[in-house]
């Protein structure tokens, strides 16, 4: 599950064109429901939120070292 989510985050990011300065994508990942993800540019550091409820923000705070990873690993 996690894979699936650093793969949309990734595929987000990389869709990123500046003078864009935010992005908005809703992912859906099974069991966890609807995930807000918002991209913030603040000069050259892109920022990334996540929002959701309850049960799939625990889910993601659970797995965040896994998603970190995810991410660091896709570059």
């Amino acid at each position: 599950m996690i894979k699936y989510i650093s793969q949309d985050v990734k595929t987000a990011i990389d869709d990123y064109k500046s003078p864009f300065t935010r992005v908005k994508v809703q992912l859906n990942p099974q069991k966890l429901g609807e995930v807000d993800l918002t991209i913030v540019q603040r000069g050259k550091n892109l920022h990334v939120n996540i929002s959701s409820n309850n049960a799939a923000i625990n889910t993601l705070a659970l797995n965040s070292n896994e998603l970190r990873a995810q991410l660091n690993n896709s570059g």
